[in-house]
């Protein structure tokens, strides 16, 4: 089967109402300042609940969290209690300081690197784009092939950046970020077509997910599609078209990604952001060919089919994730069951969150595994839009 049952539960049948969506996203986004804005750089792994936020990352971190309540705030209009923009220097300084320096990660989602953007998008200054190329340089040379810590992630960094500034002191950066990425997508004994190899924790996978993986891949590259050549541009299209039509897994009418094509256990299909056919949709949201849109159809059929994950309400491996699958097939087909659908994961992942919520007390604090995520998913509902924060803007 491509999708383990036990990992998926019953849509709630709660109708959609935009009136209750958008009054919880002011309250979710009032409780998340409020937990935070009496002592933000102390939240460092010493309050039960919040020690995510001590890691240097946009995926769960401080800075993620402060950069996440700032735009949101931009987007709604509500006014927080804290300045979350005269948070995000100090933030980042505190955290440093707190790293050695074995310690620090240097990638997008998990590192300085994704830190560094968000810093240069506020930053009028300059004073942080030289030590942002600095870092991209060492990132590009990463073994890890993937969107988290190496050139992939990196390429998108930069073409996000480039996109919300408009710095001509990337575009080098963004070339030298194209020519590794492209350098590393080579066919091997495990896949007919072309695919990146991650190298991880020591141990080499081909990993066809969004996080770590294939598509995460060619997000970046389709980031960075006004930069590519006439040749590369074709190129792109060709090989993500054939990897992606021949890495896909077929049962029962479902299809799906399995998590790597270097190990092909039953249990290792997954159907969620991270791994499996959702971070597959988003990521090739903004393909340019249609050559892709029938299995894209069908992937989405199977993550409606499966309905709703037991794990979270979040991006990374949670229903906001998977939900944002739905969004991307409403942008590229028009049909507006797909919003519809897009719309009842967005009442069953407040139901989820409301429930975490009557357990612990608190709202979970980080963008790829909280409550500020899911607010970006439910406005995204509100206003019919696809792109995801960090993915596909700055």
């Amino acid at each position: 089967m491509l999708f383990d049952p036990h990992r998926h539960e019953r849509l709630q049948e709660k109708p959609w109402n935009s009136g209750e969506m958008e009054s919880a996203v002011s309250s979710i986004l009032l409780e998340l300042d409020a937990s935070l804005h009496d002592g933000f750089l102390s939240l460092s792994g010493d309050r039960p609940g919040h020690d995510g936020l001590a890691s240097l990352s946009l995926y769960g971190g401080a800075l993620g969290t402060a950069w996440s309540l700032l735009r949101l705030s931009e987007q709604t209009g509500l006014s927080l209690s804290a300045n979350y923009r005269e948070m995000l220097e100090p933030t980042y300084e505190h955290q440093l300081s707190r790293l050695a320096d074995q310690d620090v990660h240097l990638g997008y989602l998990h590192g300085k690197l994704g830190q560094l953007a968000v810093l240069c998008c506020f930053d009028e200054t300059s004073s942080r784009i030289d030590e942002f190329l600095q870092v991209s340089r060492a990132v590009i040379e990463r073994p890890e092939n993937e969107l988290m810590w190496a050139a992939p992630g990196a390429l998108l960094a930069a073409s996000l950046l480039y996109q919300r500034t408009g710095r001509k002191e990337l575009v080098p950066i963004i070339d030298l970020a194209i020519r590794r990425v492209f350098n590393e997508w080579k066919v091997s004994d495990e896949s007919p077509t072309a695919i990146w190899t991650q190298v991880l924790y020591g141990k080499s996978y081909q990993l066809l997910g969004a996080a770590h993986g294939f598509a995460g891949n060619i997000l970046s590259l389709l980031s960075a599609f006004r930069f590519l050549s006439e040749p590369q541009r074709g190129e792109l299209i060709k090989r993500a078209s054939e990897t992606l039509h021949g890495s896909v897994s077929r049962d029962n009418g479902r299809v799906n990604w399995i998590q790597s094509l270097t190990f092909k256990q039953p249990n290792k299909f997954l159907l969620q952001w991270c791994h499996g056919a959702p971070g597959l949709l988003t990521c090739f949201r903004a393909f340019p060919t249609n050559e892709v849109d029938s299995l894209l159809l069908e992937a989405g059929h199977t993550v409606w089919a499966a309905g709703p994950l037991t794990k979270t309400h979040g991006f990374c491996h949670g229903n906001a994730g998977n939900g944002y699958a739905f969004l991307s097939l409403f942008e590229r087909t028009g049909d507006e069951e797909w919003l519809d659908r897009a719309k009842a994961f967005a009442v069953h992942s407040l139901w989820q969150s409301n429930r975490a919520f009557e357990r612990s007390g608190q709202r979970q604090l980080g963008l790829y595994d909280g409550d500020s995520g899911l607010c970006w998913f439910l406005m995204s509902c509100l206003r019919a839009e696809a792109k995801m924060p960090s993915l596909d803007f700055l």
